[in-house]
């Protein structure tokens, strides 16, 4: 009994005295090492560029947030090629967003009211778009149906998962040559190759918010470490 009772108080003196989880939009020491960095700073937009056509981004409560019924997007101006990146998002299903991966923006075209598609086949899209949409409960006709949340969009399609309303849901995504890999709230809901792209821009997305008005969608800890 005396055993039970010393080892139960050894597991309530480590407890207390345990490393309390790091802040949001920090790195810890051990990440500093492994050659992590920020994208964001928790306070400004210090690092990004919107699209000129975009509604306004801002940052509330150590978030990035978009919160409006015009679309819109937002690109880190620097440019990664292989990398591992962290990211936390909040919504809720019927929203169509997405994280943008070695993307290449297009110069805003007035005329055309938004960034204009190449000629050809194909989606257009100058670049890789991880998917935060739920077709089950926003029916598919704003983007290609059945990349759900999770899936590069037109490219590969990952296991189907839920975005969970109300909490922080994260994605931990690598890209390394043509090899992506998606952990979706710590399972592994991608795993696949493709070699269209090599470089470019992480960029935040926030597509057709007109069709469900008045929905919003928040990001934070976005992480990001550079692979050889």
């Amino acid at each position: 009994m005396k055993r039970i009772a010393f080892v139960l108080g050894a597991v309530g003196l480590w407890a207390a005295f345990a490393a309390p989880p790091e802040p949001p939009n920090t790195l810890s020491a051990k990440e500093k090492s492994e050659g992590w960095i920020l994208l964001f700073d928790g306070k400004t937009l210090n690092g990004w560029t919107p699209s000129s056509n975009s509604a306004e981004w801002k940052v509330e409560d150590g978030a990035i947030v978009m919160h409006s019924d015009k679309g819109g997007n937002l690109f880190t101006n620097d440019t990664f090629d292989n990398f591992e990146l962290q990211i936390e998002f909040r919504t809720t299903p019927d929203v169509n967003s997405g994280i943008y991966l070695r993307y290449t923006p297009r110069p805003y075209n007035p005329a055309t009211k938004g960034q204009p598609k190449p000629k050809g086949k194909g989606q257009g899209m100058p670049g890789y778009e991880i998917n935060i949409r739920d077709s089950d409960v926003r029916p598919v006709h704003d983007s290609p149906g059945g990349f759900d949340t999770g899936s590069l969009v037109g490219v590969l399609k990952a296991e189907k998962v839920q975005i969970v309303p109300g909490q922080w849901n994260r994605f931990d995504i690598t890209a390394q040559g043509d090899h992506f890999i998606v952990i979706y709230n710590g399972k592994k809901i991608l795993d696949g190759h493709d070699a269209k792209f090599a470089s470019g821009k992480i960029g935040l997305q926030w597509a057709h918010p007109e069709l469900v008005t008045g929905k919003k969608i928040e990001f934070r800890n976005i992480k990001i470490r550079r692979l050889s």
